[in-house]
């Protein structure tokens, strides 16, 4: 949960910083897994050596991704 107070008082930012359990643009380990069996495993491309996977683990959006549906475009 997001808050914000303000205090005129004392005037500051304050932080929290916790680790996440997203990889990249996926929601986690299972859901990374599921995206490597329906589209990385079709490919003829290995994860290690494509650009596009490295960028969504990186958390960046590419246009040869579909985020809504996180389908790689691209498939060889």
């Amino acid at each position: 949960a997001e808050r914000a107070y303000i205090d005129s008082q004392n005037p500051r930012l304050e932080f929290e910083i916790y680790e996440a359990s997203n990889i990249g643009v996926f929601d986690g380990p299972k859901d990374l897994e599921d995206f490597k069996d329906k589209n990385c495993a079709l490919c003829k491309k290995k994860p290690d050596h494509c650009t596009i996977f490295k960028r969504i683990i990186d958390n960046r959006v590419v246009q040869e991704f579909n985020l809504s549906n996180k389908e790689c475009l691209a498939r060889r």
